[in-house]
């Protein structure tokens, strides 16, 4: 065993680099002999810019070499980048399979005799893996100092944000080239293709024989599966599931992988959507799908609709989505064979969000967003809290996301609305001369609900309060989709008057595109960017940049993450509207809330 920095390699385990899977991985990219790419060396500008950094690259790691996919501060080429393991730190990453960190490369046992310290002066390093969505980590993405420098959780936490961005835009460049029509593991069509043969139904001699039916299916704790037994063992059971929705259909394009662990299956004809339901269950449980000789049962939630009049082919789809995402259910799922570890606490977590919002488990504290002219309260932010009676308090980083994919959100969600909505009316009532309102974080798996811009208005209607007391707080995931059942439920928010905020902007894909496209009201500025505000010129140029768009746009701005007066100061100079963060309040339950009010309401 090898020892340096904390971080442990057994030398006598099969090299990752040499995984076949992989290595199939990275050759799918089809970039290994491709020079760098214009849109992942643009993910390096921002790690430079925001770590203060003269070097960053994405490098993709094959078994005997580094090829660099995206850049900054590296000679430039419009050739293949093409390093040899003797200039590498980055594949120590992906055979260690978790961050790599130099903070002196002089006296660093594992790099200190690489020729990129004395021919490219690379003195410091930080470097996470880069996993595509099948698990496998093809490369790392990293950022270098000619400098010692000792790195910080947040600096590889942004490394992190950076690097899943980066795999978004691995997975396009795949599709791209597949021309977007094809699942590369089951082989089954794609959304867009699928589509086309929904519709073909629709037109088709079939559907007057009787109705179209789109069904979607979710693998039940199939996610958890594959962090237990690993992403082989999952991608087995994928392309068995396929096939098996394949020979039910006996039509090849009627199956689509929409997801991970979701699909879509179309049927026409005279059999109505129970009875083809119950054959695609019958077809997956019977016989159990056999992995490394051990027979493993998997269940799935099935959800059915059928087609009527004037329903085209994607509002069909959509709206099978979207009953999936509402009907999803955090009930003790069929575990597959014995769970330990990480997967385990996640199955713990699973089936104790469900229900917490009747069981009285969940709380809202308030944050203030103040008028930085005036230092004025404007607005109060909605944060959820988790405390369980066996697990204690849980951290919305680790509760929402699986509230999010397995649809317990929903439910939640609209008990936030409504709790919020009435805490606000409270203070409304106690506070006259205090024209404060509320915002509340929504995910986009709520927004795909047709129901619900009908759950914000009854909650508005119950606390009395008029539809611009309260703002809605969306992220990028919910307009990157851009569907046509998402786009109506936002057109009719903002018909109502309800105001829309795009949240943490500059974090993920937001453009000049998107904020124009859709009948925004705010942009919230990532707290990545508010931090390095005094220590980053071009950190700070950015936030310049960014307050006067949004106010060409008719948007106002909030800057998120504010914990100094220099901070707070530099945003009203550059003619920020708002400000949140620690200097001004931490979020508070909301007995504390007419404090605040008091506070800052005057």
């Amino acid at each position: 065993m090898l020892q340096a920095e904390g971080q442990r390699i057994n030398l006598r385990a099969p090299d990752p680099l040499l995984d076949p899977a992989r290595l199939d991985a990275l050759r799918e990219l089809d970039l290994l002999e491709s020079a760098p790419q214009d849109s992942l060396s643009k993910l390096n500008d921002i790690a430079s810019a925001v770590l203060g950094v003269p070097v960053s690259a994405l490098s993709l790691i094959s078994w005997d070499r580094q090829i660099t996919a995206g850049m900054n501060g590296l000679i430039g080429t419009t050739e293949v980048l093409d390093t040899p393991f003797s200039h590498s730190f980055c594949h120590h990453v992906v055979r260690a399979g978790e961050p790599f960190v130099v903070e002196d490369s002089r006296k660093h046992p594992l790099v200190m005799d690489n020729l990129a310290v004395r021919d490219d002066e690379i003195i410091a390093y930080a470097g996470v893996p880069v996993r595509l969505e099948n698990g496998e980590c093809v490369g790392a993405f990293c950022a270098c100092d000619h400098k010692p420098r000792r790195w910080t959780d947040a600096d590889l936490a942004t490394l992190g944000n950076l690097a899943t961005i980066a795999v978004d835009v691995l997975e396009l460049h795949r599709i791209k080239r597949d021309g977007g029509m094809r699942d590369t593991l089951t082989g089954l069509p794609r959304r867009a293709l699928f589509t086309e043969r929904v519709r073909s139904m629709l037109d088709s001699d079939e559907f007057a024989m009787g109705s179209v039916t789109v069904v979607a299916v979710d693998l039940q704790a199939f996610r958890l599966f594959n962090e237990a037994w690993g992403h082989e063992a999952g991608d087995k059971i994928l392309t068995e599931v396929a096939r098996r929705f394949r020979d039910t259909t006996g039509d090849p394009e009627a199956v689509c992988r929409v997801a991970g662990d979701e699909f879509l299956i179309a049927n026409a004809g005279p059999e109505d959507a129970e009875s083809f339901v119950g054959r695609l269950q019958q077809m997956l449980a019977s016989p159990q799908i056999r992995i490394d000789g051990v027979d493993q049962p998997v269940s799935a939630l099935f959800v059915a609709t059928t087609s009527k009049p004037g329903v085209d082919a994607a509002e069909l789809i959509d709206d099978a989505l979207a009953t999936l995402a509402a009907t999803k259910t955090t009930a003790t799922e069929q575990a597959i064979g014995p769970l330990a570890g990480p997967a385990m606490e996640r199955l713990r977590l699973r089936n104790a969000i469900s229900g917490a919002e009747r069981r009285d488990e969940l709380a809202l504290h308030y944050q203030p967003l103040l008028d930085l002219q005036t230092g004025r309260v404007h607005s109060l932010e909605a944060l959820l809290r988790w405390e369980h009676p066996e697990l204690g308090s849980v951290s919305p980083v680790d509760f929402i996301p699986v509230a999010e994919t397995t649809g317990a959100i929903v439910p939640i969600g609209e008990w936030v609305l409504r709790r919020a909505c009435s805490d606000l009316a409270n203070w409304r009532a106690e506070f006259p001369d205090i024209d404060v309102t509320v915002a509340v974080n929504v995910a986009p798996e709520q927004v795909r609900l047709p129901s619900f811009d009908a759950a914000v208005g009854a909650a508005l209607d119950a606390a009395g309060l008029p539809p611009g007391a309260l703002a809605l707080e969306i992220t990028e995931r919910t307009i990157l989709t851009d569907r046509p059942g998402e786009r109506r439920t936002i057109d009719a928010l903002q018909a109502r008057g309800v105001d829309l905020h795009l949240d943490d902007f500059g974090t993920g894909y937001s453009s000049l595109g998107y904020l124009t496209r859709f009948p925004l009201d705010v942009i919230k500025i990532d707290r990545m960017f508010v931090s390095r505000i005094g220590t980053d010129e071009r950190a700070t140029a950015l936030i310049a940049g960014i307050i006067a768009m949004a106010h060409s746009l008719g948007l106002q701005t909030v800057a998120e993450g504010i914990e100094d007066a220099t901070q707070r100061d530099a945003l009203t100079e550059m003619g920020c509207d708002f400000g949140q963060g620690f200097l001004f309040a931490r979020p508070s339950p909301g007995d504390d809330v007419p404090d605040l009010l008091r506070q800052f309401g005057g």
